[in-house]
């Protein structure tokens, strides 16, 4: 009976190294999933400020309309991630143009959770005014 228990074998490694990779793994999966909400979102408000700096350019507008459009589209995309829109008019070397900005709170994605940060977006076109 003494060597009723004696472990001969590859018996079990099997599931020690399933577990060993899981939690190597599990978080990188996590943090690219994160990294791509985050581009997403970037991507999609960088989309929606150039929408609304073509609109503020336009003749007949203003910045404020601008403003209103991109943050429309915004809020419609990304309504938890309370966007916020605003616009102005400046030169860029010597070239009126009118810009859009729109800011959002970053997505947070399962235990990343570090706080809200922000995405910031910016973009410009010919005024033509």
């Amino acid at each position: 009976m003494r060597g009723r228990w004696r472990l001969t074998g590859d018996e079990g490694s099997s599931l020690a190294e399933f577990a060993m990779t899981v939690a190597v793994l599990a978080p990188l999966l996590l943090t690219l999933l994160q990294i791509g909400a985050v581009l997403h979102v970037r991507n999609t408000l960088r989309s929606e400020a150039a929408e609304g700096a073509r609109i503020a350019a336009a003749a007949d507008r203003t910045p404020g309309d601008g403003a209103d459009r991109a943050g429309s589209l915004a809020r419609a995309s990304f309504g938890a991630l309370q966007p916020h829109a605003e616009a102005g008019s400046g030169q860029v070397d010597g070239v009126p143009v009118v810009w859009v900005r729109l800011t959002a709170r970053t997505p947070v994605l399962g235990w990343l959770r570090r706080g809200p940060g922000t995405v910031a977006v910016t973009a410009h076109a010919l005024d033509e005014r």
